[in-house]
């Protein structure tokens, strides 16, 4: 994915600060599918019995994205915007 790709699928971004110094960003982004499972079947890492996530109710799995998708996907923002406060210490302030 590219910078394009990452901000025509940002759903929500967040800002915290990082060693109280410097605005740091983390977006949300929303797929049409299981990322970390499409990763596993384009490289041939798939189990076995491995199957997609379950898309959440508007179609999309939603991922916390610092320099790149961070975690597992959600069905929800709310899931994923708490996934991704739990990467940091601060506070995300979302917009």
């Amino acid at each position: 994915m590219d910078q394009k790709d990452i901000e025509r699928l940002t759903i929500t971004t967040g800002l915290w600060r990082y060693d109280s110094e410097v605005d740091e960003v983390v977006r949300i982004i929303g797929l049409p599918y299981d990322y970390w499972y499409a990763m596993g079947e384009a490289d041939g890492n798939l189990a076995p019995d491995e199957i997609a996530e379950a898309l959440g109710d508007l179609g999309l799995l939603y991922y916390g994205y610092f320099a790149s998708v961070d975690g597992p996907g959600f069905p929800t923002v709310l899931q994923a915007q708490g996934y991704a406060q739990s990467k940091v210490r601060q506070q995300i302030r979302w917009k």
